[in-house]
């Protein structure tokens, strides 16, 4: 199978996921490669279409931001449903990969509104628990253990794998319903507007920063820089 891989990473977490996707489909006899959709818009529909139209199974990853998916996620999603409809191709299946910091209350059913059934269906939904990254004035991120995340890691890969494992049957793989759900539906409202007008007030924790500038070189959007 040939899987293509759309990610959007705010802080790594979702790069390393789908670096892991790949690795496993490869490892498993498929073909796999992962696009960045960071500024999508200045680069040519092409570089996006082809690699969705070569592929069997069109693989969807971001972080989750309020109970929400990004909307560089969502606009890309848009995107490519248009160029589908405009070409008039047939409906392919997706994967979705989510990660979170703490418990996603997204969830398959909000994803599931994203697809236009004309074009993509949901054939597997995956969640990715590592650390949150986010640290803001109102809250504070909680550093997360190498142990902790290692051991998140690992869990990680073991899921990535069985999705990867099911979709080349291929068979169904919906993971991430749950009471954890419901409140997603007020969390979505009362973050979306903080979201929006508060993306930019993020903070370095000067008690725990180190300067080891792993953040900095890694940031897959170049969004940060030492003063």
């Amino acid at each position: 199978m040939v899987f293509s891989i759309f990610y959007f990473s705010g802080t790594g977490n979702t790069k390393w996921a789908a670096a892991e996707t790949v690795k496993i489909a490869e490892k498993n006899g498929h073909r796999a490669n992962m696009y960045s959709i960071d500024n999508f818009r200045d680069k040519a529909p092409e570089y996006f279409t082809s690699p969705a139209l070569e592929a069997d199974c069109i693989g969807f990853a971001n972080p989750i931001y309020g109970a929400s998916v990004p909307a560089i996620m969502k606009d890309f999603i848009f995107f490519l449903t248009d160029e589908w409809l405009k070409e008039q191709i047939s409906p392919k299946p997706v994967f979705v990969i989510n990660t979170v910091g703490f418990v996603n209350a997204f969830g398959p059913f909000e994803a599931n509104k994203l697809f236009d059934p004309d074009c993509f269906y949901l054939q597997a939904y995956c969640n990715i628990r590592l650390c949150n990254n986010v640290s803001t004035p109102k809250l504070k991120s909680v550093p997360v253990s190498r142990e902790q995340l290692n051991t998140r890691k690992a869990k990680a890969v073991t899921k990535l794998e069985h999705m990867i494992l099911s979709l080349a049957k291929p068979k169904k793989m919906i993971r991430g319903i749950g009471p954890y759900l419901l409140p997603g539906i007020l969390i979505r409202k009362r973050m979306a507007s903080e979201i929006e007008n508060f993306y930019q007030t993020l903070q370095v924790q000067n008690e725990t920063c180190t300067r080891c500038m792993v953040c900095i070189n890694n940031c897959p959007t170049h969004a940060i820089s030492y003063d």
